[in-house]
């Protein structure tokens, strides 16, 4: 470094820890690791990469609440295979740029949480199982968002906002009204497709940004509606009615 400072530097090592086992497994099994003897014990900012391994359809059990500032779901064989994540315990995301990279198909039978948001990257299908806390969630990724469990909102706690900067579709494929207390923020005029299969959405927030919202689903009209009940919509782009059998949106 140039010059002359006075005062005392501060400087911040971030870890990775590879996952190297071909299929799933316990976290404490040090052998699954790069780091083996040891067993990883990451914390905020650190990185967690379960993408460098040749996979099956594999699950990993946490076994203890887990913080990483970036996680990265991904098959090195490119099989196509999926990561589950096993529920019981919590999957923390934390710190300057929490991130989660969804480079295969993942579900997330954990909870998990982000205290200030996370930012899905990666254009593979993400499943968020169960009802989860963290304060926002900004999608610059492709793929599918899939809500796990019929009836719930697994999106992030009550009240934060879903921001899509990439065209994405939320698809549902268990039954169940789903309430969303959500806000939107519809970004760079992309299209947020709702997939409505056996149920209907309400979005309790207001939607607003640029882009516009697209309804498809299959069945009678009326089965499968769509709800904006949010009275300061803000939107710009249209609402399309057209794909699918069943198109139904309330605002």
């Amino acid at each position: 470094f140039g010059g002359t400072s006075s005062g005392d530097w501060t400087f911040t090592t971030l870890t990775e820890y590879i996952w190297t086992n071909g299929g799933g497994g316990s976290w404490t099994t040090a052998s699954n690791w790069n780091t083996d003897p040891a067993v990883p014990n990451p914390v905020s900012g650190d990185v967690v990469d379960l993408s460098q391994a040749n996979i099956g359809n594999s699950t990993l059990t946490l076994e203890a609440d887990r913080t990483a500032g970036l996680w990265k779901f991904g098959d090195n064989g490119g099989n196509g295979s999926t990561w589950t994540v096993a529920s019981g315990n919590d999957l923390a995301i934390e710190g300057s740029d929490p991130t989660l990279n969804v480079l295969t198909n993942t579900v997330l039978n954990s909870t998990v949480s982000g205290s200030t948001g996370i930012t899905k990257t990666g254009d593979r299908d993400i499943t968020f199982a169960t009802v989860n806390s963290f304060n926002g969630l900004t999608i610059n990724g492709g793929g599918q968002l899939r809500p796990g469990g019929a009836g719930i909102d697994p999106f992030g706690a009550p009240g934060s906002t879903i921001t899509f900067n990439v065209n994405c579709t939320i698809n549902q494929a268990s039954s169940g009204v789903r309430t969303f207390d959500k806000s939107l923020g519809l970004n760079n005029g992309v299209t947020l497709t709702w997939v409505n299969g056996n149920s209907g959405w309400t979005v309790l927030g207001p939607v607003s940004g640029t882009g516009g919202i697209a309804v498809n689903g299959a069945g009678s009209i009326g089965q499968r509606p769509l709800t904006l009940s949010s009275t300061t919509n803000s939107f710009e782009g249209v609402i399309d009615l057209t794909a699918g059998t069943a198109r139904d949106a309330t605002l």
